[in-house]
């Protein structure tokens, strides 16, 4: 997480305990804390519009050539996400024509999330 300190402080209260406060204040639309999610899929309204990787809202994207489903803007963005790509690319290619919804998607990603984060530790 990219954190803007100044911005913000952790106070203790004895009331509400532990919590993050404005050190000074905050105009609407500013941008206090930056973090990456750990997982997301890209709806099925916005695929083939939209970089799976990035997110970026590209003209020309390129398809996975293994499960024709994932869509990225490059090969930078394509390697990125094989991490959470691999597993399912298998998955979608064995199940085609039919397409997973954004919510079984999702929660895939979640669990190899979850087994990967595992057998770090």
């Amino acid at each position: 997480a990219e954190w803007k300190t100044t911005l913000m402080k952790v106070v203790r209260n004895e009331r509400y305990g532990r919590g993050w406060y404005a050190a000074q204040p905050i105009a609407p639309g500013t941008e206090v804390l930056r973090e990456e999610p750990q997982v997301h899929v890209i709806s099925l309204s916005q695929r083939g519009k939209r970089c799976d990787w990035c997110l970026r809202n590209v003209e020309h994207l390129t398809r996975c050539t293994r499960c024709l489903y994932a869509w990225y803007c490059g090969h930078r963005c394509q390697k990125n996400d094989w991490i959470q790509h691999k597993a399912e690319c298998r998955g979608i290619a064995a199940i085609q024509p039919r397409i997973p919804t954004d919510k079984a998607r999702f929660i895939a990603r979640a669990v190899g999330r979850e087994f990967e984060m595992a057998s770090l530790s």
